[in-house]
This record gives C-alpha cells, structure tokens and sequence, in this order.
C-alpha cells in the first residue's frame, strides 16, 4: 500500500515538473520551441502546391469558340478503344444539349455540388477518425479517378456520375490540406496557413491553358498533370503531430516534431514532455479521451451546434455573393479569357490582403471588412446595369473589386472557422460549415437567372445577403492568438440557486 502511494507520488511530481516546462500547458509552446519561419514556409507548400491543382477543375464552362486541335498518336488511341470525339468544344456540343435539352447542362452543376456536400462531410469526418495524411491520400486518388472519368465519359449519365464523383475530391481535398497545415502553426503564423495556397493563380492557368486546348476532353486530361504531380509529395508530408498526440500515437508525434527540431537546428521535444501533455488534455475532457467521435456530437453538444450554425450563414452568405458575380462575368462584355484571368487575379489579391488584415484587426473583422467592401461594390453594380450607357470596364472593375473582398473574406472565413473547432473534430467542424457554400452553389444559379428579366436584381440581393452574414460574424468568438483546442469540451449545465442550496 505504501509503495503504491510512494510510485503515485512520484508520477505526480513527474507530471508537474513537465507542466513546468509548458507555460501554457498547450501544443503552442511546443511548436514555439522547434518553429522557424523555414519551416513555416515548408508546411505551407504542401497546399500551396495542390490547391492549384484542387482549384483548376472549379472554372471549367468557358468553351465556345472554335478551332482545329491536331491529334497526337495517344489521344488518337483513346478515341479508338473507347470511340470518343475529341474536337468537341464543350459539353453541350457533344450531346446537343440544346432547347428543351438544355437543362442537362444545368444538372451537371447540381451532380458537382452534391458531390461537393458528401465530400465535406466524408472526408472530414474520415480525417479526423483515421488522420489528415491517408484521408489526404485517398481524397487525391478520387479527385483523380473523378476528372479522368470525366474526360472519357461515352454517355451524359456517365458524365453526371463522373462529375458527382469529382466533387466529393474537391471539397475534401481543401477540407482536409487546410486544417492539416493549420495544426502545425503558432497562433503568431496561423493566418498563412490559408492565404498562401494559390487558387488565383490556378484560375488564370486555367484560363490560358483552356484558350490553346478547346475541346473539352482535352482539357479536363490536361488539368489530371497537378493531380498526378501531387501524389508523390505525399510521402514526405508529415502527420499531424496534433491529431498523432489526441489519439495516443506518441511515437509517432515524437518523430514528426523531432524531424522539425532539427530541420530547424532547435533542440528536441522528449518523449516524456508529451506525455505530460496528454494526461494535462486529458485530465481537461475525462470522459471523451479518445473515442471517435461522428456528427452527433454537432447536434448534443451546444457549443459546436451553435458554433456550426454561425459559420454555416457565414459561409452561405460570402459564397452567394462570390458565385453571383462569377456566374455573371460571362455577361460582361470584353474577352472571356481575359476576364477570368481577372477572376484569378482578383482571387490572388484577396488572399493575399486577409492576411496582414486578419493579423491587424483579427478574424471577425476582416470578414465584416470583406464582406462590406463586397456589398458596397455589389450595389454599384447593380446601378451600372440600371444604366443604359456604362463602360465595360467599369463593370470589371467593380466585378473585381467585390471579387477581392470576397475573397478576403473567403480566407479569413477558413481561418476562423478550423480556429473554432478542437483538433478532435476540427475537420468535420469545417465540413459542417462549409455546406452554406454548398447551399449558395446550388441556390445562386436560380437567382442569377432572374438577371435575364431584370439585369439589377441579383446584384441588390446578393448585397443584402452579404450584410446579412456580416452580422452573424459578431455572435463569434474571435480566434486571433488563441491557443488551438485539441479536445471536444462538453457544455455543463449551470445550477439553479433551489439545487445549488441542496
């Protein structure tokens, strides 16, 4: 009895004189000993890499003109053995989805977007059960399987099928490669972790790879290269030591943190440190420790309801107004090419300006920022087609600049969102918030159409919905400099007076 209250002793001491060495008693104080701003940028590159290749499938209805494509040998041989056309300029080409066809079109998009919903909710959950780096894996390959498809589709319901299934890889490729660099920052650079990914870029690349290759087919076999390029990085891209430490893999996350310490010629984290660690998060959520938890845990705990019901109108509202003034640019007059590279370029500054801003003024207040630069811009131009005489090039720039704070938004948003969650549902807390912007997706198109009656009244609406969804940002907590959660903390019910006398 003696010696077992004597060993208890011990392990108590041991405990304190590690939490001694955790000022916080956080994963911060952990990455702040073995971070540098190298090592930063080597995590970053990961997703900066493959959100181009994640982004170049987002913008792909901009082919309507003609013009001969000579064949290679290769393209000739998949035209033989599955007899497809590849001098098709678009989809509706090659099936004559014309008149009363013409709503196949329309469904193909909503196939995306369904797709699109069971991607956020799969891979989400499927990274916080099994790891950021197989379900990053696994997603890759189903983006892959979904474009190639895509590309060799025989029928319009193969095709449908095909773009279903490139949606699920979509959304779960920037769920899953987000959060999982987000994990591996400080409070001080957390913001980098989603505005250094270059979608922008990727969308004007599309742009002007989609100006020299026409046909459609063509096009989707050329945007597989990122995608194959990808998949070779994945054997050096680390776990997240986060999600290694919550689910009792301290080997592992020891190697993970050992390899940074000395890529960044600090010295190493032992063994025993992160096992202070654990017991101290541990200790925090008794009852949950490391069991799996689903989307049920959304609905019974009250924090992560609210929490996701918040982001769920954020992410509605800045994507209402990002797709309508996308879906609208084919209407602007000037070259299509020309204004989707402007589409890139607005996206490219956007990104960029949410991080110094985010920084400054922290995460709610750049997403009111954005969001009302947006409304602001979106109002003007609303007024320019109430005008019968208007420059073009007004229109893009105020096209641009309400582009530009949306996308700002759409960083900040993404920040605040993975911020909000514990690493125990991180990633599904991103996916459950990120189904507004599968909502605006489905819900934009229909009230776009009523620009064909009266060219003003999407714009005026996608004004209010964004001043709207600039509200509900104030019911948030702010994230900036907050140590991230690494576990799911139940709600406790307050006591009465009557039961707290009993």
């Amino acid at each position: 009895m003696h010696r077992s209250t004597t060993n208890g002793s011990e392990e108590k001491e041991r405990v304190s004189r590690m939490k001694l060495s955790l000022p916080t008693g956080r994963f911060e104080d952990i990455l702040d000993r073995l971070a540098s701003q190298d090592s930063i940028r080597q995590n970053c590159s990961a997703e900066a890499i493959s959100d181009e290749g994640f982004k170049m499938n987002a913008t792909m209805n901009f082919l309507d003109e003609e013009e001969e494509v000579s064949k290679s040998s290769l393209i000739s041989s998949i035209r033989h053995l599955f007899n497809l056309s590849f001098d098709s300029l678009s989809v509706a080409d090659e099936w004559d989805l014309k008149c009363e066809k013409a709503w196949i079109s329309d469904a193909f998009t909503s196939c995306l977007m369904v797709g699109m919903i069971v991607g956020n909710l799969l891979a989400s959950q499927l990274a916080d059960w099994y790891g950021r780096r197989q379900t990053y894996l696994l997603i890759l390959w189903i983006m892959v399987f979904g474009t190639l498809m895509s590309a060799l589709s025989p029928t319009v319901y193969f095709y449908a099928i095909a773009r279903f299934i490139a949606g699920i890889g979509f959304c779960g490729c920037i769920n899953v490669s987000s959060m999982a660099v987000m994990e591996f920052m400080t409070p001080k650079y957390r913001s980098l972790s989603n505005c250094l990914g270059p979608m922008g870029e990727g969308v004007m690349l599309l742009s002007l790879i989609a100006y020299f290759i026409r046909p459609w087919r063509l096009l989707y076999l050329a945007t597989l290269i990122p995608y194959i390029l990808i998949i070779p990085i994945y054997f050096f891209l680390p776990e997240s030591p986060r999600w290694l430490i919550r689910n009792k893999k301290l080997k592992e996350a020891h190697d993970v943190l050992g390899y940074m310490a000395k890529m960044n010629g600090r010295e190493p984290i032992s063994i025993e440190l992160l096992e202070a660690l654990q017991m101290l998060e541990e200790k925090e959520t008794e009852s949950l420790k490391t069991k799996k938890l689903s989307y049920l845990e959304f609905v019974r705990n009250q924090r992560l309801f609210v929490t996701s019901l918040y982001l769920c109108a954020i992410w509605f509202s800045w994507n209402v107004a990002y797709y309508g003034i996308s879906y609208n640019i084919r209407n602007v007059p000037g070259n299509l090419y020309f204004n989707v590279v402007l589409i890139g370029l607005a996206n490219a500054v956007g990104q960029r300006v949410s991080m110094p801003i985010s920084e400054r003024i922290g995460r709610r207040k750049t997403v009111l920022f954005g969001m009302a630069l947006s409304a602001v811009f979106l109002v003007a131009l609303a007024i320019c087609f109430l005008t019968i005489f208007v420059e073009f090039y007004l229109i893009l720039i105020v096209c641009f600049v309400g582009l530009l704070g949306m996308s700002c938004t759409r960083a900040a948003t993404r920040l605040l969102s993975g911020e909000s969650f514990p690493t125990a549902v991180r990633t599904m807390g991103l996916g459950v918030g990120s189904l507004g912007s599968n909502v605006a997706g489905v819900v934009t198109p229909q009230v776009a159409f009523l620009g064909s009656r009266w060219p003003a009244l999407p714009f005026f609406i996608f004004s209010v919905v964004s001043v709207l969804g600039s509200l509900v940002v104030f019911m948030m907590k702010e994230t900036k400099d907050i140590p991230l959660s690494d576990n799911v903390k139940t709600v406790k019910k307050k006591k009465t007076k009557a039961e707290s006398n009993v």
